[in-house]
């Protein structure tokens, strides 16, 4: 349990900090904070730069609910299973409520919870790499 653990606080703390490191790059606009005629509004594919108080993409509450994935990992059998649905649920209703309240455009949410899912995916083959291996050490 310790080790699952050790991989998920890292699962939690790479996705942050991807997270905010992409926010201060990209600098994008949310959609509540588009002037009237919305000549600032800018691609999710255009970095805007660092340090212009927007920071739109990508979105940190989507993140926050895909990283409920990661809850699955401490369980087994079915309970594996309902809880991976439950993250994935959740997190699509949070992507749909924020884009709803004009928080974010649907690309900050999609892109964010593709590159968190993307973070988990990796530390999980990462983890699974790593108890295989100790186990042939047995």
């Amino acid at each position: 349990m310790l080790i699952v653990s050790v991989f998920a606080s890292l699962t939690v703390l790479l996705a942050y900090e991807a997270n905010i490191a992409l926010k201060q790059a990209w600098g994008r606009v949310r959609p509540y904070e588009l002037n009237t005629t919305q000549s600032d509004f800018t691609a999710w594919y255009q970095i805007n730069g660092p340090n212009n108080g927007h920071l739109s993409f990508p979105s940190g509450h989507s993140m926050a609910a895909t990283l409920m994935i990661v809850f699955a990992w401490f369980t087994t059998g079915k309970w594996h299973r309902y809880i991976w649905g439950f993250g994935i649920g959740y997190a699509v209703l949070m992507y749909v409520s924020r884009v709803r309240i004009g928080a974010h455009f649907m690309s900050d949410t999609v892109f964010s919870g593709f590159l968190t899912f993307l973070i988990i995916y990796i530390i999980w083959e990462l983890y699974k790499t790593v108890i295989a291996s100790s186990n042939q050490l047995e």
